[in-house]
C-alpha cells in the first residue's frame, strides 16, 4: 500500500504533503540514495554546502515543507529534455543491455538514473552533443529533483518500478557515452564557464525591461504574461539573461540589472540569487554552436595581428551563437582599438594581409557583403567558420 501512496497520489494538504514525503525520504535511505532538502516549489537552491556534508544533518535543520534532490556521485543521471535526446539516451542504453534503469519523469522530460564508472576526474557534469538533443549528464557534486517533489505545479514521479530497479543499479563505463556529450564541462554547478569579450553592443528591447517590472510583482506558480507567455517566473528570467547576453551584457552587467529590478524568482532565492544567474548563464554557454566556438578560440594563442583578429571574430560569432558575422574593417580597427598611421595606409595593410593570411591557412572564409550607401565597393565582409565548425 505505500509504494501506492508514494508513487500515485496527488496532495491537498500541507501537513500530508510532509509527512508523505518524509516516508519517502526513508524509502531513499534504505536504498542508500544520498538525498537533500529543497525550498518546496523550486529547483533551487540547494542547502550550503551540500556537495560535502552529510545528508542526515542537512535534514535535520529542515523545518518547511520542501522537495527532495538526490545528490549524484554513487548515482548519476543521463538527463533528457526533449523528444530526441529521449530516444537517442534510451536507444544507447538498450544496446548495452540495459532495460531496467530507474526513470524519473519531470516538467521538462526524463531521468535515467545509472552508476558510471570510469568517469575523468575533472568532469562533474557536461552538456549532450548538439546531435544528441537537450540535457546532460549529471556525474557528481551536483543533484537532482526528485519524486515527489512539485515545480510549477508538476509533481515529479517515477515511470517504472523504481524500487526493484534502484536495488540492482544498471552500471556502464564512461567509455559508453563519452561520444555522446560536448568536449567542454562545467566542473559543478559553479560559475566556471569561460567568457567570453561581447565586443557588439545591442540597444535592448523594451520588452525585457518591461518583463523585468512585472516579474518584480508576480507571485509564485502564476504564468508571466509580457511579450509572450511564460509557465513560470524562472522561465521569464531565463529569458531576459539569454535576450541580455546576446545584446552584449557581461555577466556582472547582467547580475547588476536583475539586482536592480529584483525579479521575484531571484528576489526569493537571497543569498543563492547571483549563483542562480550564474549556472543560467552557463546553460546558455552550451546552447547551439557555442561550444564548438569556444574551442576555436581557445586553440588560438598568439597576440599578433592575425591571432587578435581570430579572436575578435569567434568572439562575435559566440556572442550571436552563429557561425559567421558581418564586419568593416572600418569597424575592425575600432574593435581592435588601432590608431591608423598618417593615410591609414600601414595599418590597413597590415588588418589586410592578416585577414588574408587567416584565409590561407584555412581559419575562415571570406564572402564580399551588402555596402551601405557611400561605402566604397568591399569594404564590409562576411567571415564564415562553418568548416570549422563542423570539425570540433
Amino acid at each position: 500500500m505505500f509504494f501506492y501512496v508514494v508513487c500515485g497520489h496527488r496532495v491537498h494538504t500541507k501537513r500530508r504533503l510532509r509527512i508523505d514525503k518524509l516516508e519517502l525520504k526513508k524509502t531513499y535511505d534504505t536504498l542508500g540514495l544520498e538525498t537533500i532538502p529543497i525550498p518546496f516549489g523550486q529547483k533551487f537552491p540547494p542547502p550550503m554546502g551540500y556537495q560535502k556534508a552529510n545528508p542526515n544533518l542537512l535534514w535535520e535543520k529542515t523545518t518547511r515543507d520542501f522537495n527532495i534532490g538526490l545528490r549524484l556521485g554513487k548515482v548519476c543521471d543521463l538527463d533528457t529534455d526533449d523528444l530526441v535526446s529521449q530516444s537517442i539516451v534510451k536507444q544507447r542504453l538498450e544496446n548495452l543491455g540495459i532495460y531496467n534503469a530507474p526513470i524519473c519523469r519531470s516538467q521538462r522530460g526524463q531521468h535515467h538514473f545509472v552508476r558510471i564508472i570510469n568517469v575523468p576526474e575533472e568532469i562533474k557534469y557536461t552538456h549532450w552533443n548538439n546531435d544528441v538533443g537537450k540535457g546532460e549528464a549529471r556525474i557528481r557534486d551536483c543533484y537532482t529533483v526528485i519524486p515527489n517533489s512539485e515545480v510549477d505545479g508538476f509533481e515529479y514521479f517515477w515511470e517504472n518500478n523504481w524500487y526493484t530497479y534502484f536495488q540492482h543499479i544498471p552500471v556502464i563505463k564512461w567509455s559508453d557515452i563519452s561520444d555522446m556529450v560536448q568536449k567542454t564541462t562545467i566542473p559543478g554547478q559553479t560559475d566556471t564557464t569561460i567568457h567570453l569579450p561581447r565586443y557588439i553592443q545591442l540597444d535592448v528591447e523594451k520588452w525585457v525591461f518591461d518583463t523585468l517590472e512585472i516579474l518584480n510583482k508576480s507571485p509564485k506558480g502564476k504564468q508571466i504574461k509580457g511579450h509572450k507567455t511564460w509557465t513560470s517566473r524562472s522561465e521569464a528570467e531565463a529569458a531576459v539573461i539569454a535576450r541580455l547576453d546576446t545584446c552584449g551584457y557581461s555577466l556582472e552587467r547582467i547580475k547588476k540589472t536583475f539586482e536592480n529590478y529584483k525579479p521575484g524568482h531571484f528576489k526569493e532565492l537571497k543569498d543563492y540569487g547571483y549563483t542562480y544567474i550564474q549556472n543560467v548563464h552557463n546553460n546558455l554557454q552550451n546552447e547551439g554552436h557555442r561550444p564548438s566556438i569556444l574551442n576555436l578560440y581557445l586553440d588560438v594563442t598568439g597576440d599578433n595581428y592575425k591571432h587578435k583578429i581570430n579572436r575578435i571574430l569567434l568572439s562575435i560569432c559566440h556572442q550571436f551563437n552563429k557561425t559567421s558575422c558581418y564586419l568593416s574593417f572600418e569597424k575592425m580597427f575600432e574593435l581592435m582599438n588601432l590608431t591608423p598611421g598618417p593615410k591609414g595606409t600601414k595599418s590597413k595593410m597590415g588588418l589586410s594581409k592578416a585577414v588574408k593570411s587567416l584565409q590561407k591557412e584555412n581559419k575562415l572564409l571570406i564572402a564580399k557583403g551588402i555596402s551601405k550607401p557611400g561605402q566604397r565597393t568591399g569594404i564590409a565582409n562576411i567571415y564564415i567558420f562553418d568548416h570549422l565548425i563542423d570539425n570540433n
